[in-house]
């Protein structure tokens, strides 16, 4: 889990980094567009039901980490790939490498907590509390920094081997690498996979049982379309990584890809959020047309034949010919 380098030489393939970059940049522009576009819709929609406020809740924290997973994981690292080495120091590599982490993990248990925020309104029957809300995604918080901690001391801005200096991870004995990759991916794959299991069999087994309404059966659908997407960008990752550990240094392109894919949840679970919704869709519709309405308006004004009342405004582009007369 060292570098986006992946090596100690003084080169590297450049068309891999350009893959690279090219993908980050448009996983950056998706991340952060779609978050931030949700994110204004839900703040501006409070829901006025009672049992769809802790979605409303989470779904705003979970906008939230996904924006802060665009801003201090990938919008880092496509900096880096530019650079190809780290130059900013001690302080800021292992500030970097903590937030890259801190943002995977605490993107991952907000929709832990919702899977388990879920499991609890059906099984008490009563909509959620605002204190066991605000209880759980703290614990989200809370456990996200604990689980990323480690990066501050593993990594630093060191020089390698070939003299040059690179934010780097020092794993000593090199098995201690080995027990970090499995670490991360206990925690941050195998055991939320399993939480969020547990939790959708039960809310599976509950439909089945009594009767839901559509709303809270909407909900438990779209959560588990989520809890899929999340396993499977998480998977391919976890597998590269482990193949890294195991297998050698050098990375193929197939692997340095995969090393990209969970940036793709990010981009995703907006897009999630919206097909299930249908007060965002209605209100996105709603936006586009309001878009698509001032820009005919805005080119009927262009095309009005001059009058004594708009003589003014008609001037103004013939003032931007050269050459021509005005009047």
């Amino acid at each position: 889990m060292n570098s986006s380098a992946g090596n100690f030489g003084d080169a590297r393939d450049e068309t891999i980094a350009h893959v690279r970059i090219t993908v980050l940049c448009f996983c950056l522009l998706f991340t952060l567009g779609g978050n931030l576009f949700v994110f204004l819709l839900v703040t501006r929609n409070r829901p006025k039901s009672v049992h769809q406020l802790h979605i409303y809740h989470f779904m705003v924290h979970l906008s939230l980490a996904d924006m802060l997973v665009g801003v201090f994981n990938i919008l880092p690292q496509i900096v880096w790939e530019i650079y190809f080495r780290f130059r900013w120091g001690n302080i800021a590599c292992k500030f970097v490498k903590f937030m890259q982490i801190f943002v995977l993990y605490l993107s991952t248990y907000t929709l832990v907590g919702l899977s388990l925020n879920s499991s609890l309104v059906v099984r008490s029957g009563s909509s959620s509390t605002s204190s066991r809300l605000w209880v759980i995604l703290g614990a989200g918080w809370f456990l996200s920094a604990l689980l990323a901690s480690p990066q501050v001391y593993i990594f630093s801005f060191k020089q390698l081997s070939n003299g040059v200096y690179d934010c780097w991870g020092t794993f000593d004995p090199p098995l201690t690498s080995v027990r970090y990759v499995v670490y991360f991916i206990a925690m941050a794959l195998i055991v939320p996979a399993l939480i969020m299991g547990a939790c959708y069999s039960y809310l599976c087994r509950a439909s089945s049982k009594r009767l839901m309404s559509d709303a809270k059966l909407k909900t438990i659908r779209m959560t588990m379309v989520m809890v899929l997407v999340f396993v499977l960008c998480w998977t391919p990752f976890c597998c590269a990584q482990l193949y890294l550990v195991f297998g050698g240094e050098e990375a193929s392109t197939f692997v340095t890809m995969c090393l990209m894919v969970p940036n793709l949840n990010s981009c995703a679970n907006p897009w999630v959020y919206l097909s299930f919704s249908t007060d965002l869709r209605r209100r996105l519709v709603n936006f586009c047309s309001l878009i698509h309405l001032r820009g005919n308006r805005y080119g009927e004004e262009s095309r009005k034949p001059c009058t004594r009342a708009n003589a003014i405004v008609c001037e103004k582009p013939a003032r931007q010919l050269r050459g021509y007369r005005i009047s």
